[in-house]
Parts: C-alpha cells; sequence; structure tokens
C-alpha cells in the first residue's frame, strides 16, 4: 500500500508540474507545496533518517564482510574480539569516506542507482553461479565478473553508447558463458567442500543439530 501511494504521488507531481526540468526536484516541490509547515518538517526528518538507516547499515555490512572474509583469513585469524573492532570501525571510516569520493562524480542520484544496480548484477552472476550449479569455482566467478564489467563499460556511455536495458542482456549473457566456460576449463572445488557448503545452505533456522552431526562448527544455537 505504501509503494501505490508513493506512485500516486508521482503521479500527481507529472500532473502539477508538467514542465520540470529536473525530475529530481518533483517530491521536494509537491512536498512544500502540499503540506503544511509542521508535516514538512517530519517528512524532511523522515527522509533524513531513511537515508541514514540505509548508509549505517551498509557501513556495518561492509566492516563486517571485510573483517570475516579478508582481514581474519588473510592478515590475522587469531586475535581478540576488540582488535576486530577496532578494525571493523576503520574500515567502516574508509567506507564513508570513499561513499563521499563517490558521490561527488556523479550529476544525481538516479546516475547512482543505475550504477549500483550494474554492480549488484556483475557480483549477482557469480553469487547465483554459485548456488545453482556446483561445478562454479573460484576462476569461473572471477571471469564472470570481470568479463561483465568489460562488456558494460564498452557497451556503455564510454564505449557503443547503448541503451541500459541492452547492456544488461550483453553482459549478463556474457558473464554467465564466461562462468561456465572457465569454470569448465579449471580445476572444481572439492566434493567434501561442496557438499558441506550445500548442507548449510538447505538446513533451515532450528535445525543447526544437522550441521553438528555432520562436523560442520555452527556460530547458532
Amino acid at each position: 500500500l505504501c509503494t501505490v501511494a508513493w506512485a500516486f504521488t508521482g503521479v500527481a507531481c507529472i500532473a502539477l508540474y508538467p514542465e520540470l526540468d529536473d525530475p529530481e526536484h518533483a517530491f521536494g516541490l509537491a512536498s512544500r507545496d502540499l503540506l503544511p509547515a509542521g508535516l514538512i518538517g517530519i517528512m524532511l526528518a523522515s527522509m533524513i533518517a531513511a537515508v541514514m538507516s540505509t548508509c549505517d547499515s551498509f557501513m556495518v555490512d561492509g566492516a563486517a564482510l571485510f573483517v570475516e572474509n579478508i582481514y581474519k583469513p588473510l592478515f590475522k585469524a587469531e586475535a581478540e574480539e576488540k582488535h576486530y573492532l577496532t578494525v571493523g570501525r576503520l574500515i567502516a571510516l574508509v567506507l564513508v569516506g570513499f561513499g563521499i569520493i563517490v558521490s561527488l562524480y556523479f550529476e544525481s542520484v538516479v546516475s547512482i542507482i543505475k550504477l549500483s544496480w550494474s554492480l549488484v548484477a556483475f557480483f549477482g552472476i557469480a553469487f547465483w553461479g554459485g548456488i545453482l550449479w556446483r561445478r562454479t569455482n573460484a576462476p569461473g566467478a572471477w571471469a564472470g565478473i570481470i568479463v561483465s564489467a568489460t562488456l558494460f563499460w564498452v557497451s556503455g556511455e564510454y564505449g557503443w553508447g547503448w541503451e541500459l536495458p541492452d547492456q544488461y542482456v550483453l553482459y549478463i549473457t556474457g558473464g554467465f558463458a564466461a562462468l561456465i566456460i572457465v569454470s569448465k576449463l579449471t580445476k572444481p572445488v572439492d566434493n567434501d567442500k561442496l557438499d558441506k557448503f550445500y548442507l548449510r545452505l538447505h538446513t533451515p533456522v532450528g535445525q543447526e543439530d544437522k550441521l553438528r552431526e555432520a562436523g560442520i562448527t555452527t556460530h547458532l544455537g
């Protein structure tokens, strides 16, 4: 229902501001013209809170993923939790700084959203390949990411100038093709690791005993 209400707001803005040069100004103008002073303040506070919530979620998630998947395995596997907490806080600051720098290079929020969708698709190829096909391995996953990113760059505004939907078809198809070919040509993942991975994947929350019986450590329960 909330989504429908936002959609009606957008349709109303088309009727209210037919000659508006920048569509990104529509919601702000509608809030100014249609809401009383008190509700404008509440609306502004709500929008800021929503943005802050999303940003701090990305900050915390990114820092945690870096510590657990990169810092621990590659640099310091055995350390106190306080040490990892400090590293996570530093990485969070780096992520915030990186986000600020990136935002300065874009003209609008829409362009950032388009890029974020594309980046998600790059890594989504490796993600879904690993979930749906047991033969997927690390070289194949990286090949899918690199090929799809290259095709996106070449077919977009820096190359052939294709529209975004056409780019999606090209680089997603090319990325999956690269993943399959490279995975087939390189060494497969050990079956024991795959069995443990898929057992984790198919074990519902609350049934962690199945994992422990199979000799798989778990932080749940």
